[in-house]
């Protein structure tokens, strides 16, 4: 899990970085796509540990696919990347 999490945000982070100059009008846009695709990646590494959980010890439990994430940050259909849950949006229009 951790090769697959490390090799796809190896990938994605200079995507959001860059977020800075597609968003250059609207900043807070970007960071709204930013905080969008590290809360995809949290949902997916969170999926994977409850998954490992309920799994016996001896088994493997495969790495989560973050293709998605990559997909949506490569094509800009940000649309696709999970929604911030309301309670968040606070501490963002902060």
């Amino acid at each position: 899990m951790c090769t697959a999490l490390f090799e796809s945000m190896h990938i994605v982070c200079p995507l959001i970085q860059n977020l800075e100059c597609v968003f250059a009008s609207s900043k807070k846009e970007g960071l709204l796509i930013a905080i969008r695709a590290m809360l995809a990646y949290q949902s997916k590494v969170q999926e994977w540990l409850r998954s490992a959980r309920s799994t016996p010890v001896t088994t493997v439990v495969a790495a989560p696919d973050f293709s998605c994430i990559l997909e949506a940050m490569e094509s800009q259909t940000y649309d696709s990347l999970l929604r911030v849950p309301d309670q968040w949006m606070e501490i963002v229009k902060a």
